[in-house]
Formats: structure tokens, C-alpha cells, sequence
């Protein structure tokens, strides 16, 4: 402030890359110093409450189980699912990230098998929600099927059959895949 508002536009010191900022480098460095002290130490303040309380491992298992419980009925939903699945990944990546902020191997044995366990758990969480998000295609794969069915029951065989014929079976083929490929298309993408 002071520089701006006197000192920038004076005849002398215009052009010129004002001092002062030199003189509280070392203060500003320092400070730096300092507060990537404090920063570590509140980590590992926060871990050593975490082995007591185990804060990060129950918020993190229990947004799991209400995202267990509640997630059947999100599969109707289009992107919804995808999204929650998601959101459970990167729970596990923001895991990882922090293990390895905290030290990563050179953690106590301790805190790094905690972590462990709860990325298996977290693991454990993905898949299942995987699977019920693959079995609430069933329906729908299975009326696919059916309707490829039907349309392939039209289809005549080729034999001895001349080209023209063979690009008319290659075309029912097609069409014959329509209904399963527009489903996997839709949801896929």
C-alpha cells in the first residue's frame, strides 16, 4: 500500500523493480518453514486421534452402508449409479493420496494396515455395488434377448445362397443385434 500509493510515482523510482519485497523474504520464508511444520504436525495429530477414535474409518464405512442400502433403488436411474460409484472410487483415490502424504511406507505399521483395510473394505464396498448395478440389467438384457430372438426366427438361412441374398442375411444380422446394441449403446456411453 504504501509503495503504490507514495513511492510508485516518483520520477527516481519510476521503471525500477521496487526493494522492499527483499527484505521480507526471509521472513516470509521462515513462515513458510513454520507452517509446513504445523501442517505435518496437525497430520499427525489428527492420525494418532484418528488410531484412537477411528473417525476416518467410521465416516467413510458408514457413508458405504447408507450408499449399500439406498443404492438398489438409484439403479433405475440413468447416470445416477455411475455417479455414486464414482464418488466410492474416488473415496479410495483420496485414501491412497492421504496415506501417501502421511509418509506412505515409512508410516507406522499401525496406521498403513488400518489404511489397508479400509481401502479393502472401500474395494469390497465397489464391487458389490458393481454388482447390483450389473444385475439390474438382467431385465432389460433379458427382453433384448427376446426381441433378438424374435427377429431371428425371420431370418432365413443362407445355404447355397447367391451374394445378393448373403447382404440381405448380413442385414437382418444387423437388425437382429439392433435391440441389444441400442441398450448397450444407451448405457455405455
Amino acid at each position: 500500500w504504501l509503495h503504490n500509493e507514495y513511492v510508485r510515482d516518483l520520477p527516481a523510482l519510476q521503471g525500477q523493480v521496487p526493494e522492499y519485497p527483499a527484505w521480507f523474504e526471509q521472513f516470509v520464508l521462515q513462515w513458510l518453514d513454520e507452517n509446513e511444520d504445523v501442517s505435518l504436525e496437525f497430520l499427525r495429530g489428527a492420525l494418532e486421534r484418528d488410531k484412537k477414535d477411528g473417525t476416518i474409518g467410521k465416516v467413510l464405512m458408514q457413508y458405504a452402508d447408507i450408499l449399500s442400502k439406498n443404492f438398489p433403488a438409484y439403479c433405475t436411474k440413468e447416470r445416477l449409479p455411475c455417479i455414486l460409484m464414482n464418488n466410492m472410487q474416488q473415496l479410495r483415490v483420496q485414501l491412497e493420496k492421504m496415506f501417501e502424504a502421511m509418509g506412505g511406507k515409512e508410516l507406522d505399521s499401525e496406521a498403513a494396515d488400518s489404511l489397508k483395510e479400509l481401502q479393502v473394505k472401500l474395494n469390497t464396498v465397489l464391487d458389490e455395488l458393481s454388482m447390483v448395478f450389473g444385475n439390474s440389467f438382467q431385465v432389460r438384457i433379458d427382453e433384448c434377448v427376446r426381441q433378438m430372438a424374435d427377429i431371428l426366427g425371420q431370418v432365413r438361412g443362407t445355404g447355397n445362397a447367391s451374394p445378393n441374398a448373403r447382404a440381405s442375411v448380413a442385414q437382418d444380422a444387423d437388425s437382429v443385434l439392433r435391440p441389444l446394441m441400442d441398450f448397450l449403446d444407451g448405457n455405455l456411453t
